[in-house]
């Protein structure tokens, strides 16, 4: 899960958050920010309304973005059209982080 928070307005979601962090050696190739990626253990606690915010600061520094790893995949991937299955989405090569 990506940490954020969302607005609703009864008829639909009205505002979406993301929260990111300065991006770790990993993303350098990809990008310059990175989204909070949540240990599940934290799922509950992060989506629970009475979860203190200091709490809620601890969570996010249990990112596991640090954990990602990227691998290069087939440029059939980018076609909306494409209705492929597994066979696209297999690794090409592994991607290295820049140091």
């Amino acid at each position: 899960m990506i940490a954020g928070d969302g607005e609703y307005d009864g008829a639909g979601l009205s505002l979406v958050l993301v929260a990111r962090r300065t991006r770790q050696p990993s993303m350098v190739n990809l990008h310059d920010r990175q989204p909070i990626i949540l240990d599940p253990a934290a799922y509950d606690a992060w989506l629970d309304a009475a979860t203190p915010t200091s709490a809620a600061k601890d969570l996010l520094r249990r990112d596991l973005g640090a954990q990602l790893q990227f691998n290069r995949v087939d440029r059939q991937v980018n076609l909306s059209k494409n209705k492929g299955g597994e066979e696209l989405i297999q690794p090409i090569d592994r991607i290295r982080p820049v140091s």
